[in-house]
């Protein structure tokens, strides 16, 4: 069993579809946060996300667009944070 690597985990979400289109300089402030932030707000709130926050916004995107698990993990080496194995 590989959950991360699951096509759903690579594949652009229609479930997002209607989440709007953001700005790359804004997402991409995310990158400028050295060091990055240990904590932060919830993603979604009582009204829902809060895509005013850059970090929100980047993750609602690259979740839309099925890059997430392949951009937190960026060496690609899924093995590495796969907990799977350790149930099976």
């Amino acid at each position: 069993m590989k959950y991360l690597q699951d096509h759903l985990d690579s594949t652009p979400s229609t479930a997002m579809s209607k989440i709007p289109e953001f700005d790359e300089d804004f997402i991409n402030q995310i990158y400028k946060d050295v060091p990055a932030p240990t904590s932060g707000p919830p993603p979604i709130g009582p009204k829902g996300p809060d895509f005013s926050n850059p970090r929100i916004a980047w993750m609602f995107n690259s979740i839309k667009q099925g890059k997430h698990m392949r951009t937190v993990i960026g060496d690609g080496n899924f093995n590495r944070v796969n907990l799977a194995p350790l149930f099976s």
